[in-house]
């Protein structure tokens, strides 16, 4: 089954230790390799995605003002498991390494089931 890990952080945090960036690096490899990851954003410059001021809003027809937020959406990863405790077992492997590596982190992690996933 195929599940979707999203991480959100507080968004003006800095940039992350080089200790996470290795760590990072080293288990995303590893993951992909093993076939535990099958798809992820992780680039080797402060988070997977562009921070918030970067992002694009398209405009709503409904004429509702888009919420703020304090946290952003920083990476993603689509995780290949058996089982539910296989997905959370390695989100909460990879959730460790920001433990370890950089303990003033805010975030969080949401671990969903896809229900389709396209090739």
């Amino acid at each position: 089954m195929p599940y979707l890990s999203i991480i959100r952080a507080a968004e003006q945090q800095g940039t992350p230790p080089q200790g996470l960036i290795d760590a990072i690096d080293q288990y995303v490899a590893k993951t992909l390799k093993d076939g535990t990851a099958l798809s992820t954003v992780w680039p080797r410059t402060q988070f997977g995605c562009r921070p918030g001021p970067d992002s694009i809003r398209p405009p709503q027809d409904h004429g509702r003002p888009f919420t703020e937020s304090k946290e952003v959406i920083g990476g993603y990863a689509v995780i290949a498991a058996a089982t539910r405790d296989e997905a959370i077992r390695a989100t909460t492997e990879f959730m460790q390494l920001h433990i370890d590596h950089w303990p003033a982190w805010e975030g969080e992690c949401e671990l969903r089931e896809l229900v389709f996933l396209a090739p």
